[in-house]
């Protein structure tokens, strides 16, 4: 009888701890079979990334850029986006559509998370800078194009000297200052 007790009295301690795993295997199970990807991964949780579709998104997208069809590339680059999140050309092409389409600030946002994962790409911040002296901000437009020139964008200096009247080396350190630049504009 003290051995019947015993295993009943080890049964009801375990109980609660029972349920609880259950009812976590219970909620896991529903959230992966309802929460949309979108989700999953502002909660951290690792996609098993498509890399033929993601492909796909990709050639469709600039098939569709080159045919000026820019929301509909805009929608493909949003899903390629949603399957790998680091590449860093997506946002830039992205942006470069939102810009096409003058949608100032989702370019410079785009432009902004393709730096944010690539800062040695001169022509991130070359196409961000065009973006913000087409939204008539000079001031952000000669900050993004010297970094550009100073990461070697040709671009970025052609347009320095253009907009800005600039006909020392933008690059070099010693070059006119910031903002004895913009007082000329």
């Amino acid at each position: 009888m003290p051995i019947l007790f015993f295993i009943i009295f080890v049964f009801v301690s375990m109980l609660p701890a029972l349920i609880i795993i259950s009812l976590v295997k219970i909620k896991e199970a529903i959230f992966n079979k309802f929460v949309s990807p979108t989700k999953k991964i502002n909660q951290g949780i690792e996609l098993k990334i498509d890399g033929e579709l993601f492909k796909k998104y990709i050639k469709l997208a600039k098939e569709n850029f080159e045919n000026k069809n820019y929301t509909s590339a805009i929608d493909l680059y949003d899903k390629a986006i949603l399957l790998n999140n680091s590449k860093s050309f997506c946002f830039n092409n992205r942006g470069y559509c939102k810009s096409r389409m003058e949608n100032y600030a989702g370019a410079v946002d785009d432009y902004s998370n393709a730096i944010d994962l690539n800062q040695d790409e001169a022509m991130y911040f070359a196409n961000r800078g065009m973006t913000y002296w087409k939204w008539n901000k000079k001031d952000d437009a000669y900050k993004d194009w010297r970094q550009a020139s100073i990461l070697g964008s040709e671009y970025a200096n052609k347009w320095l000297k253009k907009y800005f009247n600039l006909s020392t080396d933008i690059a070099s350190p010693t070059s006119s200052s910031f903002l004895d630049v913009l007082k000329k504009n």
